[in-house]
């Protein structure tokens, strides 16, 4: 008589481990789940020792952020971003502070629209490092971010120009330099349709400007702006 094997089937592996992650991970958010979204910001904001998570590099060394708390404000979408709004306007707080919440902005996507004002104020007056910040997360925010439109174009009269990044070469391979325009020029395709008033700025980009990478730019953008054509195929 022939003994029946007894090996887990890789199924039942595969379900145990599923079980055991999200049973972990569900733990690692349980400890903010009753926690509201002031406090699930002020946790955010704080920084802390390096704790092996998310972080940055300081003066002090490494350094971390409320990763966790990012996590349950981004999970908690269109609920958490009245108090990121009223957090971003917040003078206590400061550069690396405010960009950890434009960052929890723009992982909530399109939902963040209502902090958009918030996140455009002022873009005028931030350094070139900063602005390209900001204007990162208005583009994974898309669409949502139609209300920072007018800033966008008015930053692209004044600060286009402005370098962001210099040239730089690796070998015999040259980085040019890279422009705020650019960025603008980006964001702005990336939010489409409600970018239509920039088609006019897009398009001067696009015919009057001896800048080859940035005239691709504004040509990309006002694709994205102006959507296929009729019975345009896609591929």
């Amino acid at each position: 008589m022939r003994q029946s094997e007894t090996r887990p089937s890789s199924v039942g592996i595969s379900s145990t481990l599923a079980v055991v992650l999200a049973c972990a991970l569900s733990g690692c958010a349980s400890r903010f789940a009753g926690d509201s979204e002031h406090a699930l910001i002020s946790d955010l904001v704080t920084i802390r020792e390096w704790d092996g998570h998310t972080g940055f590099n300081t003066p002090e060394g490494r350094r971390s952020y409320g990763w966790e708390a990012e996590d349950v404000l981004v999970a908690r979408g269109p609920q958490s971003v009245p108090a990121l709004a009223d957090a971003l306007r917040d003078p206590s707080l400061n550069a690396r502070q405010r960009s950890l919440l434009r960052r929890t902005l723009g992982e909530i996507g399109p939902e963040a629209s209502l902090a958009v004002p918030a996140m455009v104020e002022g873009l005028r007056a931030a350094d070139p490092g900063t602005a390209v910040a900001i204007c990162r997360e208005l583009a994974r925010i898309g669409p949502g971010a139609g209300a920072a439109v007018p800033e966008l174009q008015r930053v692209l009269r004044e600060r286009g120009k402005e370098i962001t990044s210099p040239t730089m070469t690796f070998g015999d391979v040259v980085m040019p330099e890279a422009r705020l325009r650019m960025r603008i020029a980006h964001t702005l395709g990336a939010i489409g349709p409600p970018a239509e008033s920039a088609l006019p700025s897009l398009t001067r980009g696009a015919l009057q400007t001896q800048d080859l990478e940035y005239r691709r730019a504004c040509r990309t953008a006002m694709r994205r702006i102006l959507g296929p054509e009729p019975g345009a195929c896609r591929r």
